[in-house]
């Protein structure tokens, strides 16, 4: 079987660190290596994890001087690993178990962008809700997952918490022109995204192999947050997937698809309200919505999409 490097980016997350730590070391017909960046904590996480790296010579640790920052911390610990697949694991995450040992088998075909599975994530309140989990194991073509994620209602990951992906195309991800417009909050999206390019389907699992919480309210991806946090998490992930798009190695036709469904998400539209409120997202948003307000008139694709789009609530009315 394929080994795994599964990388622990943590700052000031001891508490969470040891209950991650134990369910990789505890992951059984795996071969595994764990690296933890550590950036810069103050409240023991360093030590916490040089303590496990003594105990268990699979797990090595990065110490950064000052703190790199989310994203650069990703990168650090990509660079450093050794493994053809990587699993990312927050420091506030565990993995179920068997999760490693399923997901890498599943990941072993070659025609496999990556695949993914469901999370349990707890709420502040105590409450526990499935996330990603597929209706069935399987596969979808990797335009259907684009198709999914343009919409921006959460039906399919934004995270790399339930993904396993390789690492040339995780580190690839990283390395594209557009890349200033990766974030702490965004880079595992894009990194999906950019994997749908490559491959032809995503593999996906029915079955939750990672659980959350959300004792940290401050982080930028957790669920339990204020309307104001909430709104600008998704506007994060509508600016970069207007990025993605403006370089995306995918069929004309498609591109236009999805800046259409980008459009559809951010803007509730009337039969008569089409042309003034995409001029209004034009001069208002970051992404690329010149664009979009030249491909969106098309009738046969404004059509069959506001027929989608009538179905579904917009992203924020979605109940989390």
């Amino acid at each position: 079987m394929t080994p795994v490097s599964v990388c622990v980016p943590v700052f000031n997350r001891r508490d969470g660190l040891e209950r991650s730590l134990e369910s990789v070391i505890g992951q059984e017909d795996v071969e595994l290596e764990v690296v933890v960046g550590d950036n810069a904590s103050t409240d023991g996480s360093l030590a916490l994890a040089r303590d496990y790296a003594q105990r268990d010579s699979r797990i090595r640790v990065l110490a950064h001087p000052a703190n790199l920052g989310p994203l650069e911390n990703w990168r650090a610990c990509l660079t450093a690993a050794a493994g053809p697949f990587v699993k990312y694991l927050g420091s506030d995450d565990e993995l179920l178990p068997g999760a490693l040992h399923r997901l890498t088998r599943e990941l072993e075909d070659d025609s496999a962008a990556f695949v993914y599975a469901g999370i349990e994530w707890t709420l502040q309140d105590g409450s526990q809700r499935l996330y990603y989990a597929a209706p069935a194991d399987g596969t979808i073509a990797s335009e259907t997952f684009l198709r999914e994620a343009a919409t921006m209602l959460d039906a399919v990951p934004t995270t790399l918490a339930s993904v396993l992906v390789r690492r040339s195309d995780a580190l690839a991800a990283l390395e594209r022109p557009r890349a200033g417009a990766l974030s702490g909050a965004t880079v595992g999206s894009i990194t999906l995204w950019h994997c749908c390019e490559r491959y032809p389907v995503v593999r996906r699992l029915a079955t939750a192999l990672v659980a959350t919480d959300d004792t940290h309210r401050g982080a930028p991806t957790a669920r339990t947050q204020g309307e104001k946090a909430r709104r600008s998490l998704w506007w994060a992930h509508r600016s970069a997937f207007g990025e993605f798009l403006a370089d995306a190695e995918i069929p004309a036709d498609l591109r236009t698809e999805l800046r259409a469904l980008l459009f559809l998400s951010a803007v509730p539209l009337g039969r008569r309200g089409f042309s003034a409120a995409a001029q209004r997202m034009a001069a208002e948003s970051e992404a690329r919505w010149q664009d979009v307000v030249a491909a969106a008139p098309r009738r046969s694709v404004r059509r069959s999409l506001l027929r989608r789009v009538r179905r579904a609530p917009s992203v924020d009315e979605v109940d989390w």
